[in-house]
């Protein structure tokens, strides 16, 4: 899934926020910040990365919602 953003005139946090509302993860937005993840870091990550580290974050959140319905 390409997402494509029009970075001219955004800083780098809307940018960041725009990716992740496009990815619907913006629910995780403040925790991006908060461990250091930019744009220029994240366009570093190889394809791969990206890929697992989305899938990291829904994996957390769905058990995180299977032990909230427990």
């Amino acid at each position: 899934m390409f997402i494509v953003i029009s970075e001219c005139c955004m800083q780098d946090e809307e940018v960041l926020h725009t990716w992740l509302v496009g990815l619907r993860l913006d629910d995780y937005y403040e925790m991006f910040v908060i461990a250091g993840y930019d744009m220029p870091t994240i366009s570093r990550m190889t394809p791969e990365v990206r890929t697992a580290f989305c899938y990291v974050i829904l994996l957390t959140y769905a058990t995180l919602v299977l032990i909230a319905s427990v």
